[in-house]
């Protein structure tokens, strides 16, 4: 199943599908929490409401997407809101990979977690095709 943005390029998962998945991979490799990695405001909140207690989160700010935005292009309304974001990226790709079992859509960020985790039990990668291309113009 390949699902395609507006733009034409395919993209991620929507998220009722991915947690639809992880929902599945929790019963099937015997997980007891969920560490959702995210900045998504919308997103941390579905998984909040489905996993409930076993959906455990970063304490950080979230995004709140407006109109399919790039996330290089969201801002939050803080004091040094650029370096703030990129050190949650990396705290959360550093937990990440500290799992024993890891679901994740096919990005830069899911290759990271890769090389710094010791050893993963259970991988899942969606595999449909990639984010769009941001143009730099």
């Amino acid at each position: 199943m390949l699902l395609k943005d507006q733009s034409g390029t395919q993209s991620p998962p929507p998220v009722e599908f991915a947690a639809s998945t992880v929902a599945v991979k929790l019963k099937e490799w015997k997980c007891n929490k969920i560490f959702l990695a995210t900045e998504d405001k919308n997103i941390a909140q579905i998984f909040k409401n489905i996993f409930k207690d076993l959906c455990v989160t970063f304490d950080r700010e979230y995004v709140d997407y407006k109109n399919e935005q790039a996330v290089s292009l969201v801002r939050i309304d803080r004091d040094n809101d650029h370096f703030l974001q990129g050190k949650d990226y990396l705290t959360q790709t550093i937990l990440l990979s500290t799992c024993n079992s890891f679901v994740a859509a096919r990005c830069s960020g899911s290759v990271g977690v890769m090389m710094l985790a010791k050893n993963f039990e259970h991988t899942y990668f969606f595999n449909l095709g990639r984010y769009g291309v941001i143009s730099l113009d």
